[in-house]
């Protein structure tokens, strides 16, 4: 599969939707001035790519009210459902940038 820039961004999300599905939360942030994908690509062993980013995820457990959420598929019954809730405009819940 070829590279492209969205890759890595897509790759980091399913991480995280799996961290959080399985009770873990990502602290950390990616140091300003790295990208996974070269990170990835440039050290020379899994392991070691694997020790570096589990450093800059710090990983916690997720605090006790998120069990309390409902799950996606109560929330959201249909693929239809789904897809109407990504085509909301959300512009005004979300904070403005100065």
């Amino acid at each position: 599969m070829p590279l492209s820039r969205g890759s890595s961004v897509v790759a980091y999300s399913v991480v995280m939707g799996a961290l959080m599905a399985s009770g873990k939360e990502v602290i950390g942030r990616i140091p300003k001035g790295k990208l996974v994908d070269f990170e990835a690509m440039t050290t020379p062993s899994p392991e070691s790519f694997s020790k570096t980013a589990k450093n800059w995820m710090n990983l916690k457990s997720l605090p006790s009210w998120y069990q309390s959420l409902p799950s996606v598929a109560e929330t959201f019954p249909s693929s239809r459902t789904m897809i109407e809730v990504l085509n909301t405009d959300s512009s005004s819940h979300c904070p403005k940038k100065s």
